[in-house]
């Protein structure tokens, strides 16, 4: 079994390797996953990662699926979920989740105060915190995501305040620029003031054989332009402003309503209001969110979400009866949602703002908490992140975010 640190290795000259000319302009039409499998790590879990792995047993393999079964069987009366709270350095105020790994490890980003910045952390199962360090180079830095090799990707402020922001991936402790693509004849095209020289960039994902998502920008005016790095070569995927939120072992990328696959682009649309891809999955499910024309009378009005299968069919992920508005947050392999369902004040309303986390195996959605072992601290109002193991991240109405670990028959197995 190949230790994290030798495949860390091996993968960081994948990604941080020979640099190339990225160049401007389209490329949505050549899609090259140039990673060899060899390269790909084994199942291991992080070295000294722990997992709690006594009496809870896994959901099972991506290539089963939901089965068939009555809704009523899922959870059964023995499921529950074991609550931990994620801690924080006690230098670090504001402690907000960034991804949950398949080795049940969070990434997280706090604010250090004192020194006026942000900072990322992850928080492994075993409470053990790793600090990315802050050298006197970066002034900020964000977090956005990270994979199951705690390979994390976010971008960061450099030391000097006239310097663009830098996307960045952080392996081993050491963190490696991004260099971004050229935007200047985009910006030109687009009818920017001043093309950009230097340019903005933000990772936001990363996979397991590292290559990484995000977006690059300038300084003239424009907005972003999604963007994939991989052999530390950026890409740009389209002409059109966007970015690029999130991308499977597979290469499937996508991010706000456009999902890039197969050498080019789909764009996601629905009859019911405006789409937003919130997650794709290893087999080709699709989760959208959808956001229906709004009362201009109400802040914000009930949302809707579907998960759409390869062979074109979809179903609506219904909410809990008082709560009629669907916020899905992720999406796992075996086809499991996790998000909330809410309700929210309107301008000339007084019906307050009330959300409960929830899951969706079939239908209806399920209250977590509902399935909590023992006297919850808080009411958990969002699901955030779920990984194929079942355990979940959720945002509690004291501000405090929690992992959650099933035990008994929560899913499918």
């Amino acid at each position: 079994m190949a230790s994290v640190r030798a495949v860390g290795a091996v993968l960081l000259a994948l990604v941080v390797g020979a640099c190339g000319s990225g160049g401007g302009g389209r490329d949505a039409t050549v899609f090259p996953l140039e990673v060899p499998d060899a390269a790909l790590p084994d199942a291991a879990a992080p070295e000294d990662a722990g997992s709690p792995d006594v009496g809870v047993p896994d959901i099972g393999s991506p290539d089963v699926g939901v089965p068939d079964a009555a809704p009523a069987q899922f959870p059964g009366p023995d499921c529950r979920f074991w609550l931990a709270r994620i801690g924080s350095p006690p230098d670090l105020t504001f402690p907000t989740a960034r991804g949950l790994n398949e080795h049940d490890a969070v990434l997280m980003q706090g604010r250090n105060q004192a020194e006026n910045r942000n900072e990322g952390f992850i928080r492994r199962v075993d409470d053990t915190t790793i600090r990315l360090e802050m050298p006197p180079t970066i002034r900020s830095r964000n977090v956005h995501g990270f994979n199951d090799l705690e390979q994390v990707v976010g971008d960061y402020a450099p030391a000097d305040v006239t310097a663009p922001s830098v996307a960045f991936v952080w392996t081993e402790r050491i963190t490696y620029d991004l260099r971004p693509p050229d935007l200047s004849a985009l910006e030109t095209a687009s009818g920017c003031s001043t093309p950009s020289t230097p340019v903005n960039g933000a990772a936001r994902a990363i996979n397991n054989r590292g290559i990484a998502v995000g977006e690059a920008w300038g300084m003239g005016g424009c907005g972003g332009y999604p963007v994939r790095w991989q052999s530390s070569v950026p890409t740009l995927l389209a002409t059109f402003q966007g970015s690029a939120e999130g991308i499977t072992e597979g290469g499937v990328i996508w991010g706000s309503d456009v999902i890039w696959k197969g050498g080019g682009y789909e764009v996601v649309t629905s009859p019911d209001g405006k789409t937003v891809v919130a997650a794709v999955n290893e087999r080709g499910q699709v989760v959208v969110a959808i956001t229906p024309p709004q009362d201009p009378m109400r802040a914000f009005g009930p949302t809707l979400a579907e998960i759409r299968d390869p062979d074109g069919t979809s179903r609506r992920l219904q909410p809990l009866p008082s709560l009629p508005g669907v916020e899905v947050s992720d999406f796992n392999d075996l086809g499991i949602a996790v998000g909330s369902s809410w309700k929210g004040s309107g301008w000339m309303e007084t019906e307050r703002y009330d959300a409960r986390a929830v899951y969706w195996l079939r239908e209806p959605a399920i209250d977590l908490n509902l399935l909590l072992e023992g006297a919850a601290p808080t009411v958990l109002r969002e699901a955030w992140f779920l990984n194929g193991r079942g355990r979940i991240v959720a945002l509690g109405a004291d501000g405090v975010f929690y992992l959650l670990t099933p035990r008994g028959n929560c899913f499918p197995r």
